[in-house]
């Protein structure tokens, strides 16, 4: 079979696989239907090693994804998940990973071609169990540097912990203040303070020259951010 035919016989098991997952899982995880349903499996990799996985990416809508990301700081490894070898009676059980709502990993034997070995109907959870580990967020690592003049009492006035990069123009750029509608308020490496708005000719626009004067002259209210949209 060619290169471009098994891979693409490879993501449709996945997808199947992923789909009797979510299934599966939903009763664990109760929002996991919704988020499935805003989300759509894009890449698969596998990867041969000691404990060969299966990594998934997701395409799915900002709204989810922020909001997801707001929702879920950890990571979970689910236990529990069972699936019969194929010619024998035994089961094997297959850790998942899940981030954001979304399956993330799939640890399996055979990940290349998996579904010769397994049969994959016969899925089940015995037993289920979550370990959840916290998400290191680099970008939020990265924007605490940049903050590190501001004093502690300034924090509450802008996002942090759900802070992400943006990258305009060859420059890179962290969020602070979600204006909505794709819209932010975002600090450089330099500490300076820009509007970004995706929706002007303009699209980024320096609002101010130091993070510290910024913050000490907004309130903390979005309103007060508005006239910096007014093209």
């Amino acid at each position: 079979m060619t290169g471009w035919l098994t891979k693409r016989k490879r993501l449709k098991q996945i997808q199947n696989l992923e789909a009797l997952l979510v299934k599966a899982l939903i009763p664990f995880h109760p929002d996991m239907g919704n988020t499935y349903k805003n989300a759509k499996l894009c890449e698969v990799y596998p990867v041969v090693s000691s404990q060969s996985f299966i990594q998934l990416q997701h395409e799915i809508t900002k709204l989810h994804l922020d909001k997801n990301r707001k929702n879920y700081k950890n990571f979970s490894i689910l236990s529990g998940v069972q699936i019969q070898r194929k010619n024998f009676t035994d089961y094997v059980e297959i850790p998942i990973e899940v981030t954001w709502d979304l399956i993330s990993k799939i640890y399996i034997d055979k990940p290349n071609d998996f579904w010769k070995f397994y049969e994959v109907d016969t899925l089940k959870i015995v037993n289920f169990g979550k370990t959840e580990i916290p998400i290191l967020n680099e970008d939020e690592e990265n924007l605490r540097k940049i903050l590190s003049s501001v004093e502690q009492n300034q924090f509450q006035k802008i996002v942090i912990e759900d802070t992400f990069e943006i990258e305009l123009n060859g420059k890179i750029f962290y969020a602070i203040v979600d204006m909505e509608d794709g819209n932010y308020i975002v600090v450089n490496k330099k500490g300076q303070v820009f509007r970004l708005n995706h929706d002007s000719n303009e699209q980024i626009r320096i609002i101010g020259k130091s993070i510290n004067n910024f913050l000490f002259e907004f309130s903390g209210r979005k309103e007060d951010l508005e006239k910096h949209f007014e093209d």
